[in-house]
């Protein structure tokens, strides 16, 4: 009792901390730019505008484990099911789905390339897929990889598919439809495999694939745990045959297998099924010979028809040194033909295929584009990227055998050589190489696209700013983004500054006033017109000559002409103040002949310009008698 009295209590403090902190974490609103997953070679990204995740690269994804915080649960684990992701496209050249890969995420759009062969325990598990497309090369799926995938309605099993894992698609309660692509394809489904499922009523078993406890029709794992109205179609003398029977589940014959181009069929024959004929269907796509064989060590001959029963071609090959039958004939295109092949009263397993004979076209898609940063930390291989490739053997029949590369590999007399122009290595750019296949060369290009790092160099007052962009992989460099300099070409004229109230007298130019930069550098002076010229100026610039108020003139941008400017002169002690003790200096000067004297003082002091200092000559400052000291602020004052 008091046990269970503590659990309460900690399970009740627990929903009051829920109560009181807000735990929640924010949704993906930015774009994430292909990033590495772990040390691998492979790579995500998010685009936040269409909502998409993106699996790129090359090769076999990492492992993750659904733990919060870890460095290895998914990156995109906090914005998994908040609706952040409503599209994943999983990219050409990616292998292998890792484990928890999409565990839990409430996307119901996922598109796989056909580049993956294997899938990961709990990779898709507790997610919202409602269906989902497995591709050609795909051969495992592991345990629990579809668990609780509760939305999930149908799937179909590629021909290529090896083995599916336990638990694989246990509890996907709305799964109404499981179809085998091959149904004489070989394989396993383990223990548990579709445990679970109650909206699955019917599954037809292909002859090759073994079953295993509790793999299809069970709702718990007990003696009479089986659904009522499941149905297995089986073949006679097969695994699954044999799983049906063992396991007491209703079952069906089957004795038709749609068979095509490029498969193959195995068939068991046990004292159940000893006299019953196997027919084999097959609905050409274009008129050309086309070979059906037999191998294994079961005696067996053959029988085709065409659709209305007609026999077109029998082998029996009975003898004791050949047991297998191979059957050569010129189809139609798109009329249906049927192989009936039979046992002579021999025990075991046999194996049928279908192809055609001539090859028509060779060709490989190989050709791929990178982002450097991609494959900037990563000891790229061109050799390991093209052996995740295919090469495609076009028949006359239109059926395409996509091989795996494999380099120094013969197919059909055909060896196949890495010509390695590369030398193993890329660069960014176009990287072009090629394989031979036979007499015949093959192509391809990588291309790999600069990755920059960015370094900005800022505007100065005479230079230009930009951007310096270094690629990441291969170094290259350029400058771009250039920014105006700071500074500009300016011009005025400054002139005697004739009254208190800011007039200025255009007649009274002063010569020499010297400007400065607001850092103090000097510029320039202006002529004997007052006149200046100054390139680069930036923020402001300052105005000095002796014997007048130095004045700040703020510079407007792409304003070149800052004006006609009046500076205050007169203050000849430089106490501050222009006032009697400046006139006193003055009169020292009058009478002065100005035309003798080089010195630009004077000169300016000369305002009317006529060569002699005189009373009228000064009478401008008697406008300034009045003011307190002269200072940084009297120009404002005056000209607000």
């Amino acid at each position: 009792m008091k046990k269970l009295l503590s659990i309460f209590l900690s399970l009740s403090l627990f929903v009051s901390v829920l109560g009181i902190c807000d735990v929640s974490f924010a949704s993906q609103t930015s774009d994430i730019a292909p990033t590495r997953l772990g040390d691998t070679n492979t790579y995500y990204s998010y685009d936040f505008a269409s909502k998409t995740l993106k699996i790129s690269g090359q090769g076999r994804t990492p492992d993750f484990t659904n733990s919060s915080g870890s460095s290895s649960s998914q990156p995109w684990f906090f914005y998994r099911d908040d609706g952040s992701i409503e599209h994943i496209v999983v990219e050409q050249g990616v292998t292998y789905i890792g484990s928890y890969f999409f565990y839990s995420t409430s996307c119901t759009d996922i598109s796989l390339a056909d580049s993956i062969e294997s899938i990961g325990g709990y990779a898709f598990a507790d997610s919202k897929i409602k269906n989902i497309t497995l591709d050609k090369n795909l051969k495992y799926i592991s345990s629990y990889a579809f668990y609780f995938c509760d939305k999930l309605t149908d799937i179909t099993i590629p021909k290529s598919v090896l083995s599916i894992g336990t638990s694989a698609f246990e509890n996907c309660t709305s799964l109404s439809k499981v179809t085998f692509e091959a149904m004489g394809a070989q394989g396993s489904v383990s223990q548990r495999a579709f445990f679970k499922c109650p909206s699955l009523k019917r599954v037809d078993i292909p002859s090759g694939f073994k079953l295993s406890p509790y793999s299809f029709g069970y709702k718990s794992a007990s003696v009479d745990g089986t659904y009522d109205g499941f149905t297995l179609g089986v073949f006679s003398g097969s695994k699954a045959y044999d799983y049906a029977k063992g396991h007491y589940i209703d079952y069906v014959l089957l004795n038709e297998i749609e068979i095509n181009e490029g498969d193959s069929a195995l068939r068991t024959y046990t004292s159940d099924n000893l006299t019953q004929e196997m027919i084999y269907k097959f609905t050409p796509k274009t008129a050309t010979q086309y070979t059906f064989s037999s191998s294994g060590d079961v005696d067996v001959n053959c029988v085709l028809k065409d659709g209305d029963g007609n026999t077109l071609i029998e082998s029996d090959d009975n003898s004791e040194s050949d047991l297998n039958f191979t059957i050569k004939y010129t189809f139609e295109a798109d009329k249906v033909y049927y192989f009936y092949v039979t046992s002579v009263n021999s025990l075991g397993d046999y194996t049928v295929s279908l192809s055609s004979e001539r090859i028509v076209g060779i060709s490989i898609s190989w050709d791929k584009t990178y982002q450097a940063q991609e494959i900037k930390d990563v000891n790229f291989s061109v050799l390991e990227y093209i052996k995740t490739q295919t090469i495609d053997f076009e028949y006359a029949s239109g059926y395409v055998y996509k091989m795996p590369f494999n380099n120094g590999a013969t197919y059909r007399g055909m060896k196949i050589t890495y010509n390695n122009l590369l030398n193993g290595k890329v660069t960014c750019g176009e990287n072009k190489d090629s394989i031979t296949v036979g007499d015949k060369t093959l192509d391809f290009t990588i291309t790999v696209n600069h990755s920059f790092d960015k370094e900005v160099v800022e505007p100065t007052v005479s230079e230009y700013g930009y951007t310096v962009y270094t690629c990441t992989y291969c170094g290259y460099t350029y400058r771009g983004d250039y920014v105006d300099y700071l500074g500009q070409d300016i011009y005025g004229h400054v002139y005697l500054m004739s009254g208190a109230d800011g007039t200025i007298d255009e007649n009274r130019a002063l010569e020499g006033v010297s400007v400065y930069d607001k850092d103090g550098k000097y510029l320039t002076k202006t002529d004997k017109d007052g006149y200046f010229y100054v390139e680069y100026a930036y923020d402001c610039v300052v105005l000095k000559s002796d014997f007048t108020l130095e004045r700040k003139i703020k510079i407007t941008k792409d304003e070149a002409y800052v004006g006609n400017i009046g500076l205050i002169c007169g203050d000849l002690t430089g106490d501050g103040y222009i006032n009697a003790k400046d006139y006193g200096i003055f009169v020292h000067l009058k009478n002065y002949d100005i035309n003798d004297s080089n010195n630009l003082l004077l000169k300016n002091l000369d305002s009317n310009k006529d060569g002699v200092l005189t009373d009228d000559d000064w009478a401008f400052a008697k406008e300034f008698y009045t003011f307190s000291k002269l200072g940084e602020d009297t120009y404002r004052e005056i000209l607000q």
